[in-house]
């Protein structure tokens, strides 16, 4: 079967969660405690990481306060535009384990 390409929309769900990754990681803060700040479920949170597009704007905003992203970071970007390339790599990891998992 050929890979089908990538939608912008794809790219940056992707560059979305690989944000929020990165800095859940950077802050040493696990599902469980995101998904208490949230006022969600762990299973719920689990569901919108695996689809980003998933989470209403009020809870990106939300997310991003708890991390402490700085407003200089793009959602959709990933990262400062000197970490572009990381954030890039770390988007199309996710969607190729997500494509991988179908």
């Amino acid at each position: 079967m050929p890979r089908l390409a990538s939608t912008d929309v794809e790219k940056k769900t992707a560059a979305v969660t690989g944000t929020i990754v990165q800095y859940m990681t950077e802050r040493k803060v696990d599902y469980d405690y995101m998904a208490k700040k949230l006022g969600i479920t762990k299973e719920t949170f689990c569901k919108k990481m695996k689809n980003s597009g998933k989470f209403t704007i009020e809870q990106l905003i939300m997310i991003s306060n708890i991390l402490q992203i700085p407003t200089s970071v793009n959602f959709f970007i990933g990262a400062k535009p000197q970490n572009e390339d990381l954030a890039y790599r770390i988007a199309g990891f996710i969607m190729g384990a997500e494509r991988s998992m179908k």
